[in-house]
């Protein structure tokens, strides 16, 4: 690949490696990208924001953090706002995992302010739901929703298909939360045929349904997944299949015992579904 330095391709055997599974090997070409002599700015702050999501994703949130405000300061000093925004991002998930919500709700809005200045729509979508999760957290719901609302708009605008099935499914479970069974299996059915589409899986989105089905009983659930399924675009209802969601058989799709907006028993201070409630 001409005109690429050995630097940039540290990140890419790296981000090979991380998809592999090969955790150790990631870590030694993160560290090679940013250490490397005279290393320029702008990878070596990709470098150690992706060392820092690796380890956030290997479950390690602490010593993730470090990673996270090294890349913040190293983007701000290259004037590369878009890692300078998506590293405020990573130091919110962190701040909030940890129940620091105001200072996650900050970082993230911080972010997008970012992100509006550069239209950075994709970042603007992830710290948009990122911001509507801290106030579900905190019982805001009309807030959350808002947020939700306004990121699945720009994932319409800009035709993203992955972003429009987050956005709605996150869209549903605020209104599973108050009780609008029917606005929720409509975003959630959305969700679900969008990722059925794009060959996702969807194990969330469906515990929230079969959660639904327990809560209202067969009967009323089959009312209202009919009238949720016949609003679905005629491109997505073939992707959606109702016989198996409504069949009147006992369900084996496994639901938490714990209730979705419950505690989580893990201690986490968060909602069951923001925490280990989710698959």
């Amino acid at each position: 690949m001409k005109g690429f330095k050995k630097p940039e391709f540290y990140l890419y055997y790296g981000d090979i490696a991380q998809i592999k599974g090969n955790w150790n090997d990631a870590s030694k070409y993160f560290e090679q990208a940013y250490s490397y002599p005279g290393v320029n700015e702008m990878v070596s702050a990709e470098a150690f924001m992706r060392y820092g999501e690796m380890l956030y994703r290997k479950g390690e949130v602490k010593d993730s953090l470090g990673y996270f405000e090294e890349a913040n300061s190293v983007s701000k000093k290259s004037h590369h706002r878009k890692t300078e925004a998506r590293s405020l991002n990573d130091i919110g998930l962190v701040a909030e995992m940890f129940g620091n919500i105001s200072l996650a709700e900050k970082k993230y809005t911080d972010a997008i302010q970012i992100q509006k200045n550069i239209s950075d729509w994709a970042g603007i979508v992830t710290s948009l739901n990122n911001l509507g999760s801290v106030f579900d957290s905190q019982g805001d719901l009309k807030a959350a929703l808002e947020k939700y609302k306004e990121s699945l708009k720009i994932c319409e605008d800009i035709g993203d298909r992955a972003g429009i099935a987050t956005s709605s499914h996150n869209i549903g479970t605020i209104y599973e939360e108050e009780k609008n069974y029917f606005l929720s299996l409509q975003n959630l059915f959305k969700s679900l045929a969008l990722n059925t589409q794009m060959e996702v899986k969807s194990e969330e989105t469906l515990n929230y349904i079969f959660g639904i089905r327990k809560s209202l009983g067969l009967a009323k659930f089959k009312e209202l997944a009919e009238q949720a399924h016949n609003n679905l675009s005629e491109n997505l209802k073939p992707f959606l299949d109702l016989k198996e969601i409504t069949k009147d058989t006992t369900i084996k799709h496994e639901i938490p015992q714990v209730g979705r907006n419950d505690p989580c028993p893990c201690g986490s201070g968060k909602k069951y579904k923001k925490c280990h409630g989710q698959i």
